[in-house]
């Protein structure tokens, strides 16, 4: 210890020690910075670190693992007075700069309140190497985030088992139900019904057939490879269920051959790894709505390409 400092100790006795203790706890929440706008720039570019991440969402434990819990509750309640951020639910926040779209920012939200200090990334690599079922999100959300329909439904975030701290909202109902792992796409770190689940699941809601084929031939021309086995698989499982209710059986099968007729056929796929619209089009109704496209997007240009499915 040097002298100037051992003298400051000796001079100051307990009452110095209680500045020191004071400004060491300081130091270890503000990164040894007094100044209330250099708190808050390091609250926000944590913020602004982890929302890219997780579709512009961020949790109260999230901040307060990187920065502490007095920092993180100050930043964040700055960071909420001058809008940058809205609270969702309790500890999630989103974005200023993400374009609210109802159906999927509860959902996301739920799902990122299962593990609140735990980063999406982290859970992501966790959860893709899980064998067993995780939390998944479908319902409206999927169908949003999918772009397959925007006004049907609530979403729904699925659980494998109950969980005590997660209540549903407005928008987003929460359900226990064991998703297979075939079934789960991740983008953006975020896990969702795959295309081909939540076409058949949105077919169980509604039982319109026809509607259900104009989200198929959506599907059709959006992603690569959309997998015929899978809606098929889909479907045998819906009857399963249904016939486990007691409910009145149907042919999965024939409903697969119905669908796709419906659909216009299942159209030739393209081989690459990203596209937009399809470079083929198998069926008459692929060609008309050809028609009505000026040109095609670039290969390369859909970002829900076949790296996510």
């Amino acid at each position: 210890m040097s002298h100037h400092v051992s003298r400051f100790l000796r001079d100051g006795g307990p009452r110095t020690m209680r500045r020191l203790a004071a400004l060491r706890e300081r130091s270890l929440a503000s990164g040894q910075s007094s100044s209330a706008a250099e708190r808050l720039r390091r609250v926000r570019d944590v913020v602004h670190d982890l929302a890219p991440q997780q579709e512009a969402h961020v949790t109260r434990g999230q901040v307060q693992s990187r920065v502490g819990r007095r920092l993180a509750d100050a930043g964040l309640v700055e960071m909420v007075r001058t809008g940058e951020l809205t609270e969702l639910i309790p500890g999630v926040f989103r974005h200023a700069a993400y374009l609210p779209t109802y159906q999927l920012e509860d959902a996301v939200a739920l799902w990122l309140s299962l593990d609140p200090h735990e980063t999406a990334v982290d859970r992501s690599w966790r959860d893709r190497a899980s064998a067993t079922s995780i939390a998944v999100i479908g319902g409206g959300a999927a169908l949003k985030h999918w772009e397959l329909d925007r006004s049907a439904g609530s979403a729904v975030l699925y659980l494998p088992s109950s969980h005590p701290m997660v209540e549903p909202t407005e928008n987003t109902t929460v359900q226990v139900r064991d998703v297979p792992i075939d079934d789960v796409r991740w983008t953006w770190n975020i896990p969702y019904l795959s295309v081909e689940a939540t076409i058949v699941e949105y077919l169980a809601n509604w039982g319109d057939i026809e509607n259900t084929a104009e989200l198929l031939v959506d599907a059709m021309w959006h992603y690569h490879p959309l997998d015929p086995a899978a809606l098929r698989r889909n479907l045998h499982r819906l009857a399963a269920a249904e016939g486990a209710d007691g409910r009145e059986f149907w042919d999965p099968d024939e409903l697969y051959d119905n669908l796709v007729a419906e659909a216009g056929g299942w159209p030739a796929q393209p081989n690459r790894s990203f596209t937009h619209y399809w470079s083929q089009f198998a069926t008459p109704r692929a060609e008309a709505f050809k028609s009505m496209t000026s040109e095609d997007a670039p290969p390369g240009s859909d970002t829900h390409g076949s790296a996510e499915l």
